[in-house]
């Protein structure tokens, strides 16, 4: 119940009819009034209950002791995810630790065997004994999972535009590559050392490689500074914020609801399907359960791989996170290159901002192929679609073989070998998405964040200014001056190689937009108007 609660909030903020609610609901008008109104509450309850059971009851409550519940919840998933077994007396052991740690030694927590039937229950944790398979097995796991996920596919029809596949990513968004020894000693770079300012990357698409949703980053500020002026829903990125630039389960499950449905459903309506979806991810502790993942109809919803086979199935996996990290270096270089007072790599990275990232993270996306993309899919899971002959084995490898050109054509190569650009690329493959906590570290993390938000209010970043100097927003008038003399710059370009017709066009598009904008500013009517004698 508190689940349909929740989504049919969300609902009726979006301007849904209550009534219109309160009939599919079989409930009444008052009630669904009632539910936008503890909405903090029903997030709350949703948030921490797992068990699909335990979302359909009529009263929201919670344990007795939040914490010390949070506390044990973080850390079980944290070990499920190492394949670390586990038993009921080794959970209420490890309750009775964190307890300590979190209320002090002079505290008694039972932990007794209702309190853990309750936390079972409330966590859906049917069995307690994790067995698991070995990871020397977890190819006997992703040898037999593409037969079952066939069957599935198979009888509930879905089509290669309806199956769709997510992973998050490490980035050092500011990272240059190092130095080969022979410029090592370049005086614009002695003393320089390499930025290895991190975010989380996501990218989602469907098998056909038609529906690419736009990458969902994670930083470590809510609003940077450099995005003053800047209406976050017109980027080529989905952006959000935790602490430390992690995945979390509130940002999943928030990524799901907000962005994945409303896009997955405008796509298969578009491709006159039904609208409905099964999303494939990996068992990382920031996912959410998936009896969580679920729309209210149940035709939305996501399946678990499983676990420690996200090398050997995962799509994304099989090449498609490569190549775009090797679009977005090359993309970054360019960037550069490009930078008006550029002298060096070094020098023009002083002005890249997480403005400049986001865009540059759309293109990089933009850039990957559906034939790479449904050639991942084939690679990882194709005996559960029909197979084809033509699949690429290494998808990325235009890509890096562009990247390598790029740096060539700019006379970096001397600077750059080709060992030291491939390093670039995959200097990030390891990087956690999410946060692995010691003891110390979950109580820390549950007691902070109860009093701080989930990212900070700016960016600590050299290269931010602030809001003071930022300068307003182009008005209509002035963008159509800009355009307008951009157009008739290239309209009179020499080399074909400077632009295309194709390019022309969007520039007059651009035009046009600018101008029906400036048309409806003109056509409001001032409040004083209403004033004037007639």
């Amino acid at each position: 119940m508190a689940g349909n609660c929740l989504q049919s909030t969300g609902e009726a903020k979006k301007g849904e009819a209550k009534a219109k609610i309160a009939r599919d609901l079989s409930v009444g008008e008052s009630t669904i009034r009632g539910w936008v109104k503890s909405e903090e509450k029903l997030r709350q309850f949703v948030f921490e209950v797992d068990e699909e059971a335990g979302l359909n009851r009529k009263r929201a409550k919670l344990s007795n002791n939040e914490d010390i519940d949070k506390a044990v919840h973080v850390w079980f998933l944290q070990e499920r995810s190492r394949g670390t077994p586990l038993s009921g007396p080794i959970i209420r052991e490890k309750a009775r630790i964190l307890a300590k740690q979190l209320r002090g030694d002079h505290f008694e927590f039972e932990a007794s065997a209702g309190w853990f039937w309750r936390w079972q229950r409330r966590h859906a944790i049917s069995e307690v004994a994790i067995q698991g398979e070995a990871r020397s097995a977890d190819a006997e796991a992703a040898r037999t999972f593409p037969a079952k996920l066939k069957d599935i596919i198979d009888a509930e029809g879905y089509s290669d535009e309806q199956v769709y596949n997510v992973d998050e990513a490490g980035l050092f968004w500011k990272l240059l590559p190092s130095k080969s020894q022979a410029s090592s000693n370049d005086p614009q770079t002695v003393g320089y050392k390499q930025n290895k300012q991190r975010i989380t990357v996501m990218l989602t698409a469907n098998k056909s490689g038609n529906h690419k949703l736009r990458p969902l980053i994670i930083g470590r500020s809510l609003k940077p500074r450099c995005f003053h002026h800047v209406n976050m829903d017109n980027l080529p990125v989905v952006y959000m914020a935790s602490g430390n630039a992690w995945m979390t389960q509130f940002l999943f499950e928030e990524w799901f609801f907000n962005n994945f449905v409303p896009s997955v459903r405008c796509h298969l309506t578009s491709r006159g399907l039904e609208p409905k979806a099964l999303l494939l991810l990996d068992q990382c502790p920031a996912h959410p359960r998936e009896d969580r993942l679920r729309t209210r109809d149940g035709k939305i919803r996501a399946l678990y791989l499983p676990a420690n086979t996200t090398s050997l199935l995962q799509p994304m996996d099989q090449g498609i996170i490569k190549t775009f990290k090797a679009n977005y270096r090359r993309e970054l270089m360019m960037h550069l290159l490009l930078d008006p007072d550029y002298s060096s790599l070094v020098t023009s990275l002083q002005k890249y901002t997480i403005k400049d990232m986001c865009y540059i993270a759309g293109k990089s996306w933009r850039q990957v192929k559906t034939s790479s993309i449904e050639g991942c899919w084939m690679k990882g899971l194709g005996a559960a679609f029909n197979v084809q002959d033509d699949i690429c084995a290494t998808p990325e490898t235009e890509s890096v073989n562009a990247l390598i050109n790029t740096a060539a054509e700019h006379g970096l190569d001397s600077e750059y070998s080709e060992d030291v650009l491939m390093e670039w690329i995959s200097t990030d493959d390891n990087e956690p998405t999410f946060e692995l906590l010691s003891d110390e570290g979950i109580i820390s993390t549950l007691k902070s964040s109860e009093n701080q938000p989930a990212g900070t209010d700016d960016e600590h970043d050299d290269t931010a200014v602030d809001k003071e100097n930022v300068p307003p927003p182009a008005t209509a008038s002035e963008a159509i001056a800009g355009l307008e003399a951009a157009l008739s710059f290239f309209e009179a370009a020499n080399s074909e190689r400077d632009i295309d017709s194709l390019k022309l066009l969007h520039i007059k598009e651009l035009i046009a937009c600018c101008r029906n904008v400036q048309k409806k500013k003109q056509r409001q009517t001032s409040i004083t108007k209403f004033f004037q004698s007639r």
